[in-house]
């Protein structure tokens, strides 16, 4: 029985008598290639605690990074690491929520930006500026119930224009570059930013030793996540001395409290808290 020749699908096969199919040549196209992986998109981590964005980004698979691997990058120019993961929320992410994610053969790292959870927290709680009291001492606006309490590390302290203490102006912050970053950079300060903190640095950090006096961005100003507020501050002034025996004297009012002393007497029946003695009383 002759050999019949069948042509199908690009393929050339020979049907022998027998029923044994043979394939001569090959079957150019007749297996279609397999179709590149698909490329997640970045997820939208907005306000998750860096630990669990984290994991949602290494869970894309492991030929797509983050960079650093262990660590988010401070979305602040202050620079701050964030080893402890469970203590930072992701603001916002290079790629941004749904690009696609780089592979490991492009030259693009994965960058999830952060401030503390404290700091998430105040900021969506204030997307103004709020009115700082004045002639209260530094520690209580950052303090405990303060207008500004848990964005300490975000606050700039310098004196008054007026004061006159020695010291150097703070200069601007300049930001290293982050290798690898796709689209702009989240990490920056406007010209107006950076200016209003060129003062003198005040030394040290909050106390009971100077009282507000100013601050900036004033207040109802829109606040843009990851900047950073400055507030202007002068020393507590001293009571003058009494002029016969030296001891300190005069009314003084400290964080709204009013500290009375009876200039007609020399029995010390008064003092500022830090100063003489611990307490109002010694």
């Amino acid at each position: 029985m002759a050999a019949k020749s069948q042509s199908g699908g690009g393929c050339l096969a020979t049907v022998l008598g027998v029923g044994f199919l043979f394939l001569i040549g090959k079957c150019a196209g007749a297996v279609d290639a397999a179709p590149p992986p698909e490329v997640p998109t970045m997820p939208d981590v907005t306000g998750v605690h860096l630990d669990v964005a984290a994991e949602k980004v290494d869970a894309l698979g492991e030929e797509f990074s983050r960079f650093p691997h262990s660590d988010g990058a401070d979305l602040t120019v202050n620079g701050r690491d964030a080893y402890s993961e469970e203590e930072w929320t992701v603001v916002t992410s290079r790629p941004l929520p749904g690009q696609a994610m780089p592979t490991s053969l492009d030259e693009v790292n994965t960058y999830l930006f952060v401030v503390r959870n404290e700091e998430w927290a105040w900021l969506q709680a204030n997307p103004t500026m709020p009115a700082l009291p004045t002639g209260v001492t530094s520690a209580v606006v950052v303090g405990p119930g303060g207008p500004m309490e848990g964005v300490a590390d975000l606050v700039e302290w310098v004196y008054a224009s007026d004061v006159g203490v020695a010291g150097t102006a703070k200069a601007a912050t300049v930001v290293e570059p982050l290798y690898g970053l796709m689209g702009e950079d989240p990490r920056f300060e406007t010209p107006e930013e950076s200016a209003a903190y060129q003062g003198v640095e005040m030394y040290g950090g909050p106390s009971d030793q100077e009282i507000v006096v100013g601050q900036w961005p004033p207040a109802g100003a829109e606040v843009r996540i990851g900047q950073r507020f400055v507030i202007s501050v002068r020393p507590v002034p001293e009571p003058e001395p009494h002029a016969e025996s030296g001891i300190t004297s005069g009314d003084v009012t400290i964080d709204g409290d009013v500290y009375y002393d009876d200039d007609d007497d020399d029995d010390d029946d008064f003092n500022v808290p830090g100063w003489l003695c611990p307490t109002r009383w010694c």
